[in-house]
């Protein structure tokens, strides 16, 4: 009953592309076809600790890594991965931009279901006990009047029937705007800027911090060392989308 209901009232008042407006004839899609085209999924092969595409053609191993993470070393010395959905360009590009600074709601709530439905190439057996979205500061948090990683992770938090957490780690530092910051400004620029303030919500558990892009990897991996320092048992990373190649975007 529930979706003849459905049917009858999508037929009645079809719901309209967030992006070009024009009418989605599947009810269950989150963008229509012609705007999901622009989407560039990153498929495999890619970099197994960050996530970045690897040329096509080389060998789909699980000790693969692209030349950044070999150039940086062993990294963290609990295994922190993260993988990332999109890449930064096209239509991912547009609608980002138009949810983060055009306050698009309706941009972003197609955007979390992107998010949804991607999940499972990446951890398809993956037993999370939550998603933790990069936090604001709060002075952020009043400009924007919203956290886009909240808005995009909420529906896939539901859909695992797991727990959104909001409270465990804040950010108690107001950094400057990052788009134009090098790498190595952003890394000095975050650096102290989260607190875990609830470490018993993270110890011995599997968290999946998530944020919106993927630039030089400086705002999750700082987040990521926060969270370390209670003793997760795993820690993974997941973004909507990555910059094509390591650099600043506007």
């Amino acid at each position: 009953m529930k979706n003849l209901l459905e049917g009858f009232l999508s037929t009645l008042f079809p719901r309209s592309c967030p992006l070009c407006r024009s009418v989605i004839l599947d009810r269950g899609a989150c963008f229509c076809p012609s705007c999901l085209e622009g989407f560039e999924t990153i498929r495999e092969p890619f970099c197994r600790r960050c996530g970045s595409p690897l040329p096509h053609g080389m060998p789909d191993r699980e000790d693969a890594l692209c030349g950044v993470c070999l150039s940086r070393g062993p990294g963290f010395p609990v295994p922190f991965t993260v993988r990332s959905i999109a890449l930064y360009a096209g239509n991912v590009r547009t609608a980002i931009l138009r949810l983060k600074f055009g306050r698009e709601r309706p941009v972003g709530r197609s955007l979390s279901l992107f998010v949804k439905e991607h999940y499972g190439r990446f951890f398809p057996a993956e037993a999370f006990h939550s998603i933790l979205p990069v936090p604001l500061h709060p002075r952020r948090l009043r400009e924007r009047e919203f956290n886009q990683c909240v808005l995009l992770a909420r529906p896939l938090a539901a859909h695992l029937g797991i727990s959104l957490d909001l409270h465990t780690v804040e950010r108690v530092r107001h950094t400057s705007p990052q788009s134009a910051s090098t790498e190595a400004e952003r890394r000095k620029n975050l650096r102290g800027a989260f607190r875990v303030r609830r470490p018993e919500r993270i110890r011995g558990r599997s968290i999946l911090l998530f944020d919106d892009v993927y630039t030089t990897g400086a705002t999750l991996e700082e987040l990521a060392r926060s969270v370390l320092s209670a003793g997760p048992r795993r820690l993974c990373g997941l973004t909507l989308a990555r910059s094509p190649s390591p650099g600043i975007h506007p």
